[in-house]
């Protein structure tokens, strides 16, 4: 019994001895954790890195799209022949951008001196970027004789002082306009040349060009009374953003009243590097359109 009951205590002894894991069987596990939790940050890496390139080239995209909603609206309210193209080049463009649109509820007294007279315009207006403002530029609807169409056109006037609120005539709302006119021969300075109802455009002098910025990188650029600003980019290089001025005929000219289509192509640069495989470089995306003057015939 004594020897029995010596074996079966050796015995326990020894299964308690062997509770646990031995240093190689740590070894292994941990080089099978490290290879597990390294393949798992390769995956998470490769897809942060797919997501954030996926993000340049969504913003590049939504740059472009951007670029052919803002100059292509500047582009179509031109007239050549009326002279809204001021200079033009292979990178930069200079125009007359149409910023406001009104209806006149209380005309001017034309028929004398044409400084210091009054316009009241419709508030709010038809269509306005901003509001009208002191030495802003414009244009105004010539009537003058109503029997024939032969004299109808666009004077010139520029706003001398801060506009202010003021009723129109039936009551609504309005804001009235101190203006200097030019009424130029052939038009006459006659009474009622500008009735009541006349449409009135509000424009400024932009420039859109291509230009380094403070990165050292091209972007397109809009200069106006306000300042430069830039618009678009970044760009791959001063190409980036390419005018092309065509003819009624489909021909490319350089004479400004010419023009009756412009054509316009933009590449967009990726903001930052993208990866591909062991190198890592911008991507570049493009657009190009073709977009018809106001006023001009199509081909």
């Amino acid at each position: 019994m004594r020897v029995l009951s010596s074996l079966t205590g050796r015995k326990a002894a020894s299964n308690v001895a062997r509770v646990g894991f031995t240093l190689i069987e740590l070894l292994v596990a941990l080089v099978l954790f490290g290879l597990l939790a390294g393949g798992v940050m390769n995956v998470i890496i490769t897809s942060s890195r797919s997501a954030a390139d996926q993000a340049q080239r969504i913003d590049m995209q939504q740059n472009i799209r951007a670029a052919n909603a803002i100059l292509p609206a500047e582009i179509r309210a031109l007239d050549a022949a009326d002279g809204d193209i001021k200079a033009m080049g292979a990178n930069s463009l200079t125009i007359r951008a149409m910023r406001q649109l009104a209806m006149i509820c209380t005309s001017p007294v034309t028929g004398g001196v044409l400084t210091g007279l009054t316009i009241v315009l419709r508030s709010p207006l038809y269509s306005a970027q901003r509001a009208f403002q002191n030495s802003d530029s414009l244009w105004v609807w010539y009537e003058g004789d109503i029997s024939t169409r032969n004299d109808d056109g666009w004077i010139p006037a520029l706003v001398t002082a801060v506009p202010v609120a003021q009723n129109c005539p039936d009551g609504t709302a309005g804001v009235k306009l101190t203006v200097n006119i030019g009424i130029v021969a052939p038009k006459q300075n006659k009474v009622s040349v500008v009735p009541v109802g006349s449409p009135v455009w509000g424009f400024e002098s932009v420039t859109y060009s291509t230009g380094t910025g403070s990165d050292g990188r091209w972007y397109l650029n809009l200069t106006s009374p306000s300042g430069t600003q830039p618009v678009l980019g970044p760009l791959p290089d001063a190409n980036g953003v390419a005018f092309t001025y065509y003819d009624v005929n489909g021909a490319v000219t350089a004479v400004p009243a010419s023009v009756r289509q412009i054509g316009l192509s933009v590449r967009e640069q990726s903001l930052n590097r993208i990866r591909k495989g062991a190198t890592s470089a911008y991507a570049v995306d493009s657009l190009s359109t073709r977009i018809t003057l106001r006023n001009n015939p199509r081909f």
